[in-house]
């Protein structure tokens, strides 16, 4: 099983170092892969560009696609 994440890095400043609470928290999305090549890069995407939130993150699981969905996943990942 392959996990691959993508991350939005937090934009806001400490108040105090280690205790501040960013405005917006972390919303993580989880999407469980199999074999979905050829409709994953459009769902990524989709999933990345939300206007509604900007501290997002992707956490893609993939349960042994044998159709190149990992390959796929670490490119992306590279992108973001």
């Amino acid at each position: 099983m392959a996990t691959v994440m993508f991350d939005r890095p937090l934009d806001y400043p400490l108040q105090t170092p280690g205790a501040a609470i960013p405005l917006r928290p972390l919303v993580s999305v989880i999407m469980t892969v199999h074999n979905s090549a050829p409709w994953l890069e459009a769902a990524v995407i989709s999933i990345l560009q939300q206007q509604d939130w900007e501290n997002l993150e992707l956490v893609a699981v993939d349960d042994a696609s044998t159709d190149g969905s990992v390959a796929m996943l670490e490119r992306l990942a590279k992108l973001d």
